[in-house]
């Protein structure tokens, strides 16, 4: 997953590449940007750095979704949501995607969520949903941890 990040006045992507342990080469692909460009103060797209959640899997010929979500227990659902996957699409071997470790949690939002129903609906209370998870702005599609 990714998160927006704000450049600071002469910082370059070298600097934010060595900071966030990524490539620039990465930066510049998720950003559609080249080599040179002044991006003083601009926002830009990260790796998320919160990656103690999630561990990569590269997808095997034979795989699909609903095998891996019972593989590594999560649910279907959750795991179609965590990677942007459509139901009705296909994976191939080599993609990779992203599944919650161990025994963490995850919570993609919907629309008209609130942390009331979600706090129900998890059987967690508010207050631990706040704690576990920095930035909540309850748009559609935001990774809750639990």
């Amino acid at each position: 997953m990714y998160q927006i990040y704000q450049v600071m006045p002469g910082e370059s992507l070298f600097d934010i590449s060595r900071k966030i342990k990524t490539s620039v080469e990465e930066l510049e692909k998720l950003n559609g940007l080249k080599n040179g460009t002044n991006i003083d103060g601009s926002y830009i797209v990260i790796p998320n750095q919160d990656q103690v959640y999630y561990e990569t899997y590269k997808v095997k010929k034979g795989d699909n979704i609903y095998s891996i979500a019972k593989k590594y227990g999560v649910d279907y659902d959750t795991l179609l949501s965590l990677n942007g996957i459509n139901p009705n699409s296909y994976i191939y071997p080599d993609q990779e995607i992203i599944i919650p470790m161990g025994s963490k949690k995850v919570y993609v939002t919907k629309e008209g969520d609130t942390i009331s129903k979600i706090s129900d609906s998890l059987n967690k209370s508010v207050s631990s949903i706040m704690d576990g998870n920095k930035e909540l702005e309850l748009l559609p599609d935001q990774i809750i941890k639990y």
